[in-house]
């Protein structure tokens, strides 16, 4: 991998640690579903279902949905979180996304992203998919929830220098996500959650964090959330999939995240297999 020289690492904003009882608690997962047709793919995701519809989850948030089936497949599996954001598309919903929840939702939309302009080799995969970020406001909580799932364009040279042309995309597209962010109501909880497909640390992440005032809960840790193929370079393995918080103005969280589903799993038609090329990240805060 090629990054652009280290810097000293974005402050983020600070958060709060007590032991003392919750007044209130929100729990997000997000997770990559490599939702594309192959013979696994159907009892992956219906695996999936059984094992998050058992847990306290609000909401989840699911990236690369690459076909309608797989879309209707997944609202129907999670019989927990019945409420979805999605927005029809040609053959998938935009972006590749689907924000499921246990709660109903006030509105959500989709926003593509202005640079997509590769249309050239693989790259051709991230143009026609209409990548960019899915907005949603749940309705009835104290304090206003915002979930942002997104899912950035790849980069196919696994190279992120300033030069390259796969992270020049990427950081213009990261930073309209850091545009979005902050247009969005300041008392709000905000949740910016995806496969966003740079590494931590590297200077396009460090300008996201910087310019979104965002919280990494996983700021320290370097374990990879992507598994490439066999035959892909193994620098590939970076941690990329990310769930940001942004805390309501003036307001102390606590904020604690973990991946999850990075072993093999028995699925439901017996055979034991990972549920996606990527690991999930979930993330609690409570204040």
């Amino acid at each position: 991998m090629t990054e652009s020289p280290s810097q000293a690492p974005t402050a983020q904003p600070s958060v709060e640690r007590s032991a003392s009882p919750a007044a209130q608690t929100f729990h997000a997962l997000t997770m990559n579903t490599f939702g594309v047709p192959t013979h696994h793919t159907n009892a992956r995701m219906r695996t999936l279902a059984q094992h998050l519809n058992a847990t306290d989850l609000d909401v989840v948030c699911f990236q690369e949905v690459q076909l309608s089936y797989y879309n209707r497949l997944l609202r129907r599996e999670f019989h927990a979180l019945p409420h979805a954001a999605f927005e029809p598309h040609l053959y998938a919903p935009k972006g590749g996304l689907l924000t499921l929840s246990r709660h109903p939702l006030d509105n959500f939309a989709f926003e593509p992203f202005r640079t997509r302009r590769l249309r050239i080799g693989p790259a051709l995969t991230d143009w026609a998919l209409y990548k960019g970020a899915l907005v949603t406001q749940l309705a009835g909580q104290t304090t206003p929830t915002i979930i942002v799932n997104t899912h950035l364009n790849a980069n196919y040279d696994g190279n992120w220098s300033p030069a390259n042309r796969y992270a020049a995309i990427e950081h213009r597209q990261a930073q309209q996500l850091a545009d979005i962010v902050q247009g969005l109501d300041p008392s709000a909880l905000v949740f910016i959650v995806g496969d966003f497909n740079f590494p931590r640390g590297c200077w396009i992440y460090e300008d996201f964090v910087r310019a979104a005032g965002v919280i990494d809960p996983l700021a320290s840790r370097q374990e990879p959330t992507f598994r490439p193929p066999r035959l892909a370079p193994a620098h590939f393995a970076l941690p990329i999939d990310f769930a940001f918080v942004r805390p309501p103005h003036q307001q102390a969280v606590n904020v604690q995240a973990q991946v999850l589903f990075d072993e093999r799993v028995e699925l439901v038609n017996g055979k034991k297999r990972h549920l996606s090329d990527h690991h999930a990240v979930r993330v609690d805060v409570w204040w």
